[in-house]
């Protein structure tokens, strides 16, 4: 399982999802950027962290074989 714990000094919540382990290069990255994006649209931090956690899982699990080149060698 991929687990992530939010923790706000008052609320504690696990948020689980399988994990997938092709083309997850950059998902922490994109995970932090995306909460941020929502906290700017004026989610509380619960809900940007939930949706940030659905809109990562999501992006990986309909990448294709080709998933996102970084770096050629």
């Amino acid at each position: 399982k991929a687990i992530d714990v939010y923790y706000d000094g008052q609320t504690i919540e696990v948020l689980e999802s399988p994990i997938l382990t092709s083309n997850n290069v950059g998902a922490g990255c994109t995970f932090a950027s995306s909460i941020a994006s929502q906290l700017l649209l004026g989610k509380d931090p619960l809900e940007a962290v939930r949706l940030s956690k659905e809109f990562v899982y999501r992006a990986i699990e309909t990448s294709d074989e080709y998933g996102v080149v970084q770096y050629e060698k």
